[in-house]
């Protein structure tokens, strides 16, 4: 099978022992919409020590013109280590329930952002908390580890063999009561992938084997010609002050003048499209498209258009990218066409209400206090901690001329830990554009000023009416 996870990474591959299907019994209706087996990328398992076959590589137009995953996360292969054999099960990685075999590891592939790296988080603590490291896991794994507050649970960082400044941060490294360790890796190689694999606890002190294993079979599988991050392209440059016209697809143009960007965060490089930082109530000079003008293409699906919005009469706040740390009173914004997209996806992908549907066919709370501050309808899981620290999904309709839903969800940011609301939604207005914005938790009163004038400022930057 050849499949692609990005342009940088191609897997070819003879596919191996297929995988057994754990229905979910708990919930009927998931289990009859969300199992799609014709969109697994499971590549097969295999012992630590495999050396597959290798395949000539495949030409740059051949690997752009195949289509991306179906959905992130779907390019999977398990590893056995000491001998061992099991029929392997697609019981979800993120469970410490997940693994079929003590000496099973589990392995996904994602794609993420060129903005950080795993060794941003030991960089991090060397810095700022150089006293917090416990000696004795440290010296056990052959790791860094400390104990994480707001968790109250160990995390390690170790040093991969792999090339300098890979790493792995373990995550999930077991309580009392659980083998389970959860690692990943995040990473500028291959276009930029986040590796995520799970393992026993028992079998911790051969992670160095494992992740030199994971890393010799992605180069032993893929056949893109492809190397080295994407080639900036002039929109990425874009200076303050320039006037640009940025097509995102056939019915959004945006001719304009790029915003603030003079506060770019110290050691941050923008990796899309940026036009800039605009006060939420900003009035842009109404633009016509001349016959002579340069069309600019930034409907790149990896590098999706960006701006920021500030709130309250904020300035001067750090501008970083999409998913880096929100600020208050800032807003930022992407616009990411989907058009060229797997087929499938359009074919079963959900509306937000969909979503919400299925969210709320589990055991779930509907949060009237969201509801009457500010006009949400919100649910959360009940097994889940109090307050907001719970992982929320919430309804809402858009300011746009079909009134389109959204979905928003209140979650914990995956690096600074904050509290963050992510909306997206997508409009007949602009067919197959996906426009997602986020913000920190203390913003969300300001939510429908903040949908208002992200329509409004669309329609006022379009030239393709």
């Amino acid at each position: 099978m050849t499949w692609k996870q990005n342009d940088h990474l191609v897997v070819k591959a003879k596919l191996g022992p297929r995988r057994i299907h754990i229905p979910d019994t708990h919930c009927k209706r998931c289990e009859a919409e969300f199992y799609q087996p014709e969109h697994e990328q499971y590549i097969g398992q295999f012992p630590i020590d495999y050396v597959p076959e290798k395949f000539p590589k495949i030409s740059v137009v051949e690997a752009e013109s195949l289509p991306f995953p179906y959905s992130n996360g779907q390019l999977e292969f398990d590893l056995m280590l000491n001998g061992s054999t099991a029929h392997a099960t697609d019981r979800t990685i993120n469970s410490d329930q997940g693994l079929d075999h003590p000496d099973q590891v589990k392995v996904r592939l994602l794609n993420t952002r060129l903005d950080g790296r795993t060794s941003d988080v030991i960089n991090y603590r060397l810095k700022n908390k150089p006293n917090d490291f416990n000696a004795e896991n440290s010296n056990k794994y052959g790791m860094q580890c400390w104990r994480n507050q707001s968790t109250d649970s160990l995390q390690c960082y170790g040093q991969s063999k792999h090339k300098v400044d890979v790493g792995v941060l373990f995550k999930n490294m077991g309580g009392d009561q659980s083998n389970w360790v959860l690692a990943k890796s995040w990473e500028p190689l291959y276009g930029g992938i986040t590796i995520e694999w799970s393992i026993d606890k028992r079998n911790l002190h051969r992670w160095k084997e494992v992740d030199a294993a994971i890393w010799r079979l992605l180069e032993s599988w893929n056949v893109s010609l492809i190397f080295g991050p994407k080639p900036v392209s002039q929109p990425y440059k874009s200076k303050q002050g320039n006037l640009v016209i940025w097509s995102i697809s056939s019915d959004l143009t945006i001719k304009t003048v790029v915003g603030d960007k003079k506060n770019i965060a110290q050691g941050t490089v923008l990796t899309s499209p940026f036009l800039g930082q605009f006060p939420i109530n900003f009035i842009p000079k109404i633009k016509t498209l001349n016959e002579d003008d340069t069309i600019e293409n930034v409907a790149d699906f990896e590098h999706p258009m960006q701006f920021n919005l500030l709130l309250n009469n904020a300035k001067n706040i750090e501008i970083n990218n999409f998913y880096d740390k929100n600020h208050q009173n800032q807003v930022k914004v992407q616009l990411q066409n989907r058009s060229t997209l797997d087929p499938t996806y359009f074919k079963y992908k959900k509306t937000p209400r969909e979503w919400i549907n299925y969210f709320t066919s589990q055991e779930v709370i509907k949060d009237k206090d969201l509801f009457t501050k500010f006009d949400l309808e919100c649910y959360s899981l009940k097994n889940l901690k109090s307050h907001i620290s719970r992982f929320y999904h919430c309804i809402g309709h858009a300011s746009d001329p079909y009134h389109s839903e959204f979905l928003m969800k209140i979650h914990q940011h995956a690096r600074s830990k904050q509290i963050v609301v992510t909306t997206e939604v997508e409009t007949p207005l602009y067919p197959n554009v996906s426009i997602e914005w986020t913000m920190s938790y203390e913003s969300l009163k300001d939510w429908k000023t903040v949908d208002q004038n992200i329509w409004r400022l669309l329609k006022a930057w379009n030239v393709k009416k």
